[in-house]
């Protein structure tokens, strides 16, 4: 249904999170952190991020692939 409807990422995503939050509970349940669930939450899972941090992040990958290839020779 979600592959018909072009919806296949949206469901993944929820999925993630879903998985990512579970995680998070069993480590905050077993673990003293002096933090609440909510504080330790958004401590441990990422919050949307912009365009521009995507943005960002993407040119700073490329660089270091750039500079990794000029210093092993290879080729992009």
């Amino acid at each position: 249904m979600y592959i018909e409807n072009g919806r296949l990422c949206d469901f993944l995503d929820g999925f993630i999170d879903i998985i990512n939050e579970s995680q998070a509970w069993e480590i905050w349940m077993n673990k003293r952190t002096g933090m609440t669930w909510e504080e330790f939450r958004l401590s441990v899972i990422p919050q949307d991020i912009s365009a521009e941090e995507v943005e960002n992040a993407q040119q700073s990958s490329e660089n270091l692939y750039n500079n990794l290839c000029g210093m092993i020779g290879g080729e992009r």
